[in-house]
């Protein structure tokens, strides 16, 4: 299926290109276009498979080095914002 390719594609591109987040907004908004393409001009028969591909494609085939990468990125921003209260004497404590 040419919808597979494509996305196959697209998401080993973004994947190397763009840091976890912005895959994430990026893959939401590619779900949203494919659901608002079935709503306006396919028959909706086709939206839970054309929605499962784009998922497969764009999220399944990625999930690894999304949480590895993801993951990764949150515990470096939490360390980074750990230290920096530790050493601050206007830290919140509640």
């Amino acid at each position: 299926m040419e919808t597979n390719r494509l996305y196959a594609a697209e998401g080993q591109r973004l994947m190397q290109e763009r840091d976890v987040p912005e895959y994430l907004h990026h893959v939401a908004r590619r779900l949203e276009e494919e659901n608002d393409r079935v709503i306006s001009y396919l028959d909706q028969s086709t939206q839970k498979p054309l929605i499962s591909n784009v998922e497969k494609q764009l999220l399944g085939e990625h999930m690894t080095a999304i949480l590895q990468k993801g993951l990764s990125i949150l515990l470096d921003g939490n360390r980074v914002i750990l230290t920096l209260s530790s050493r601050s004497q206007y830290s919140v404590r509640r």
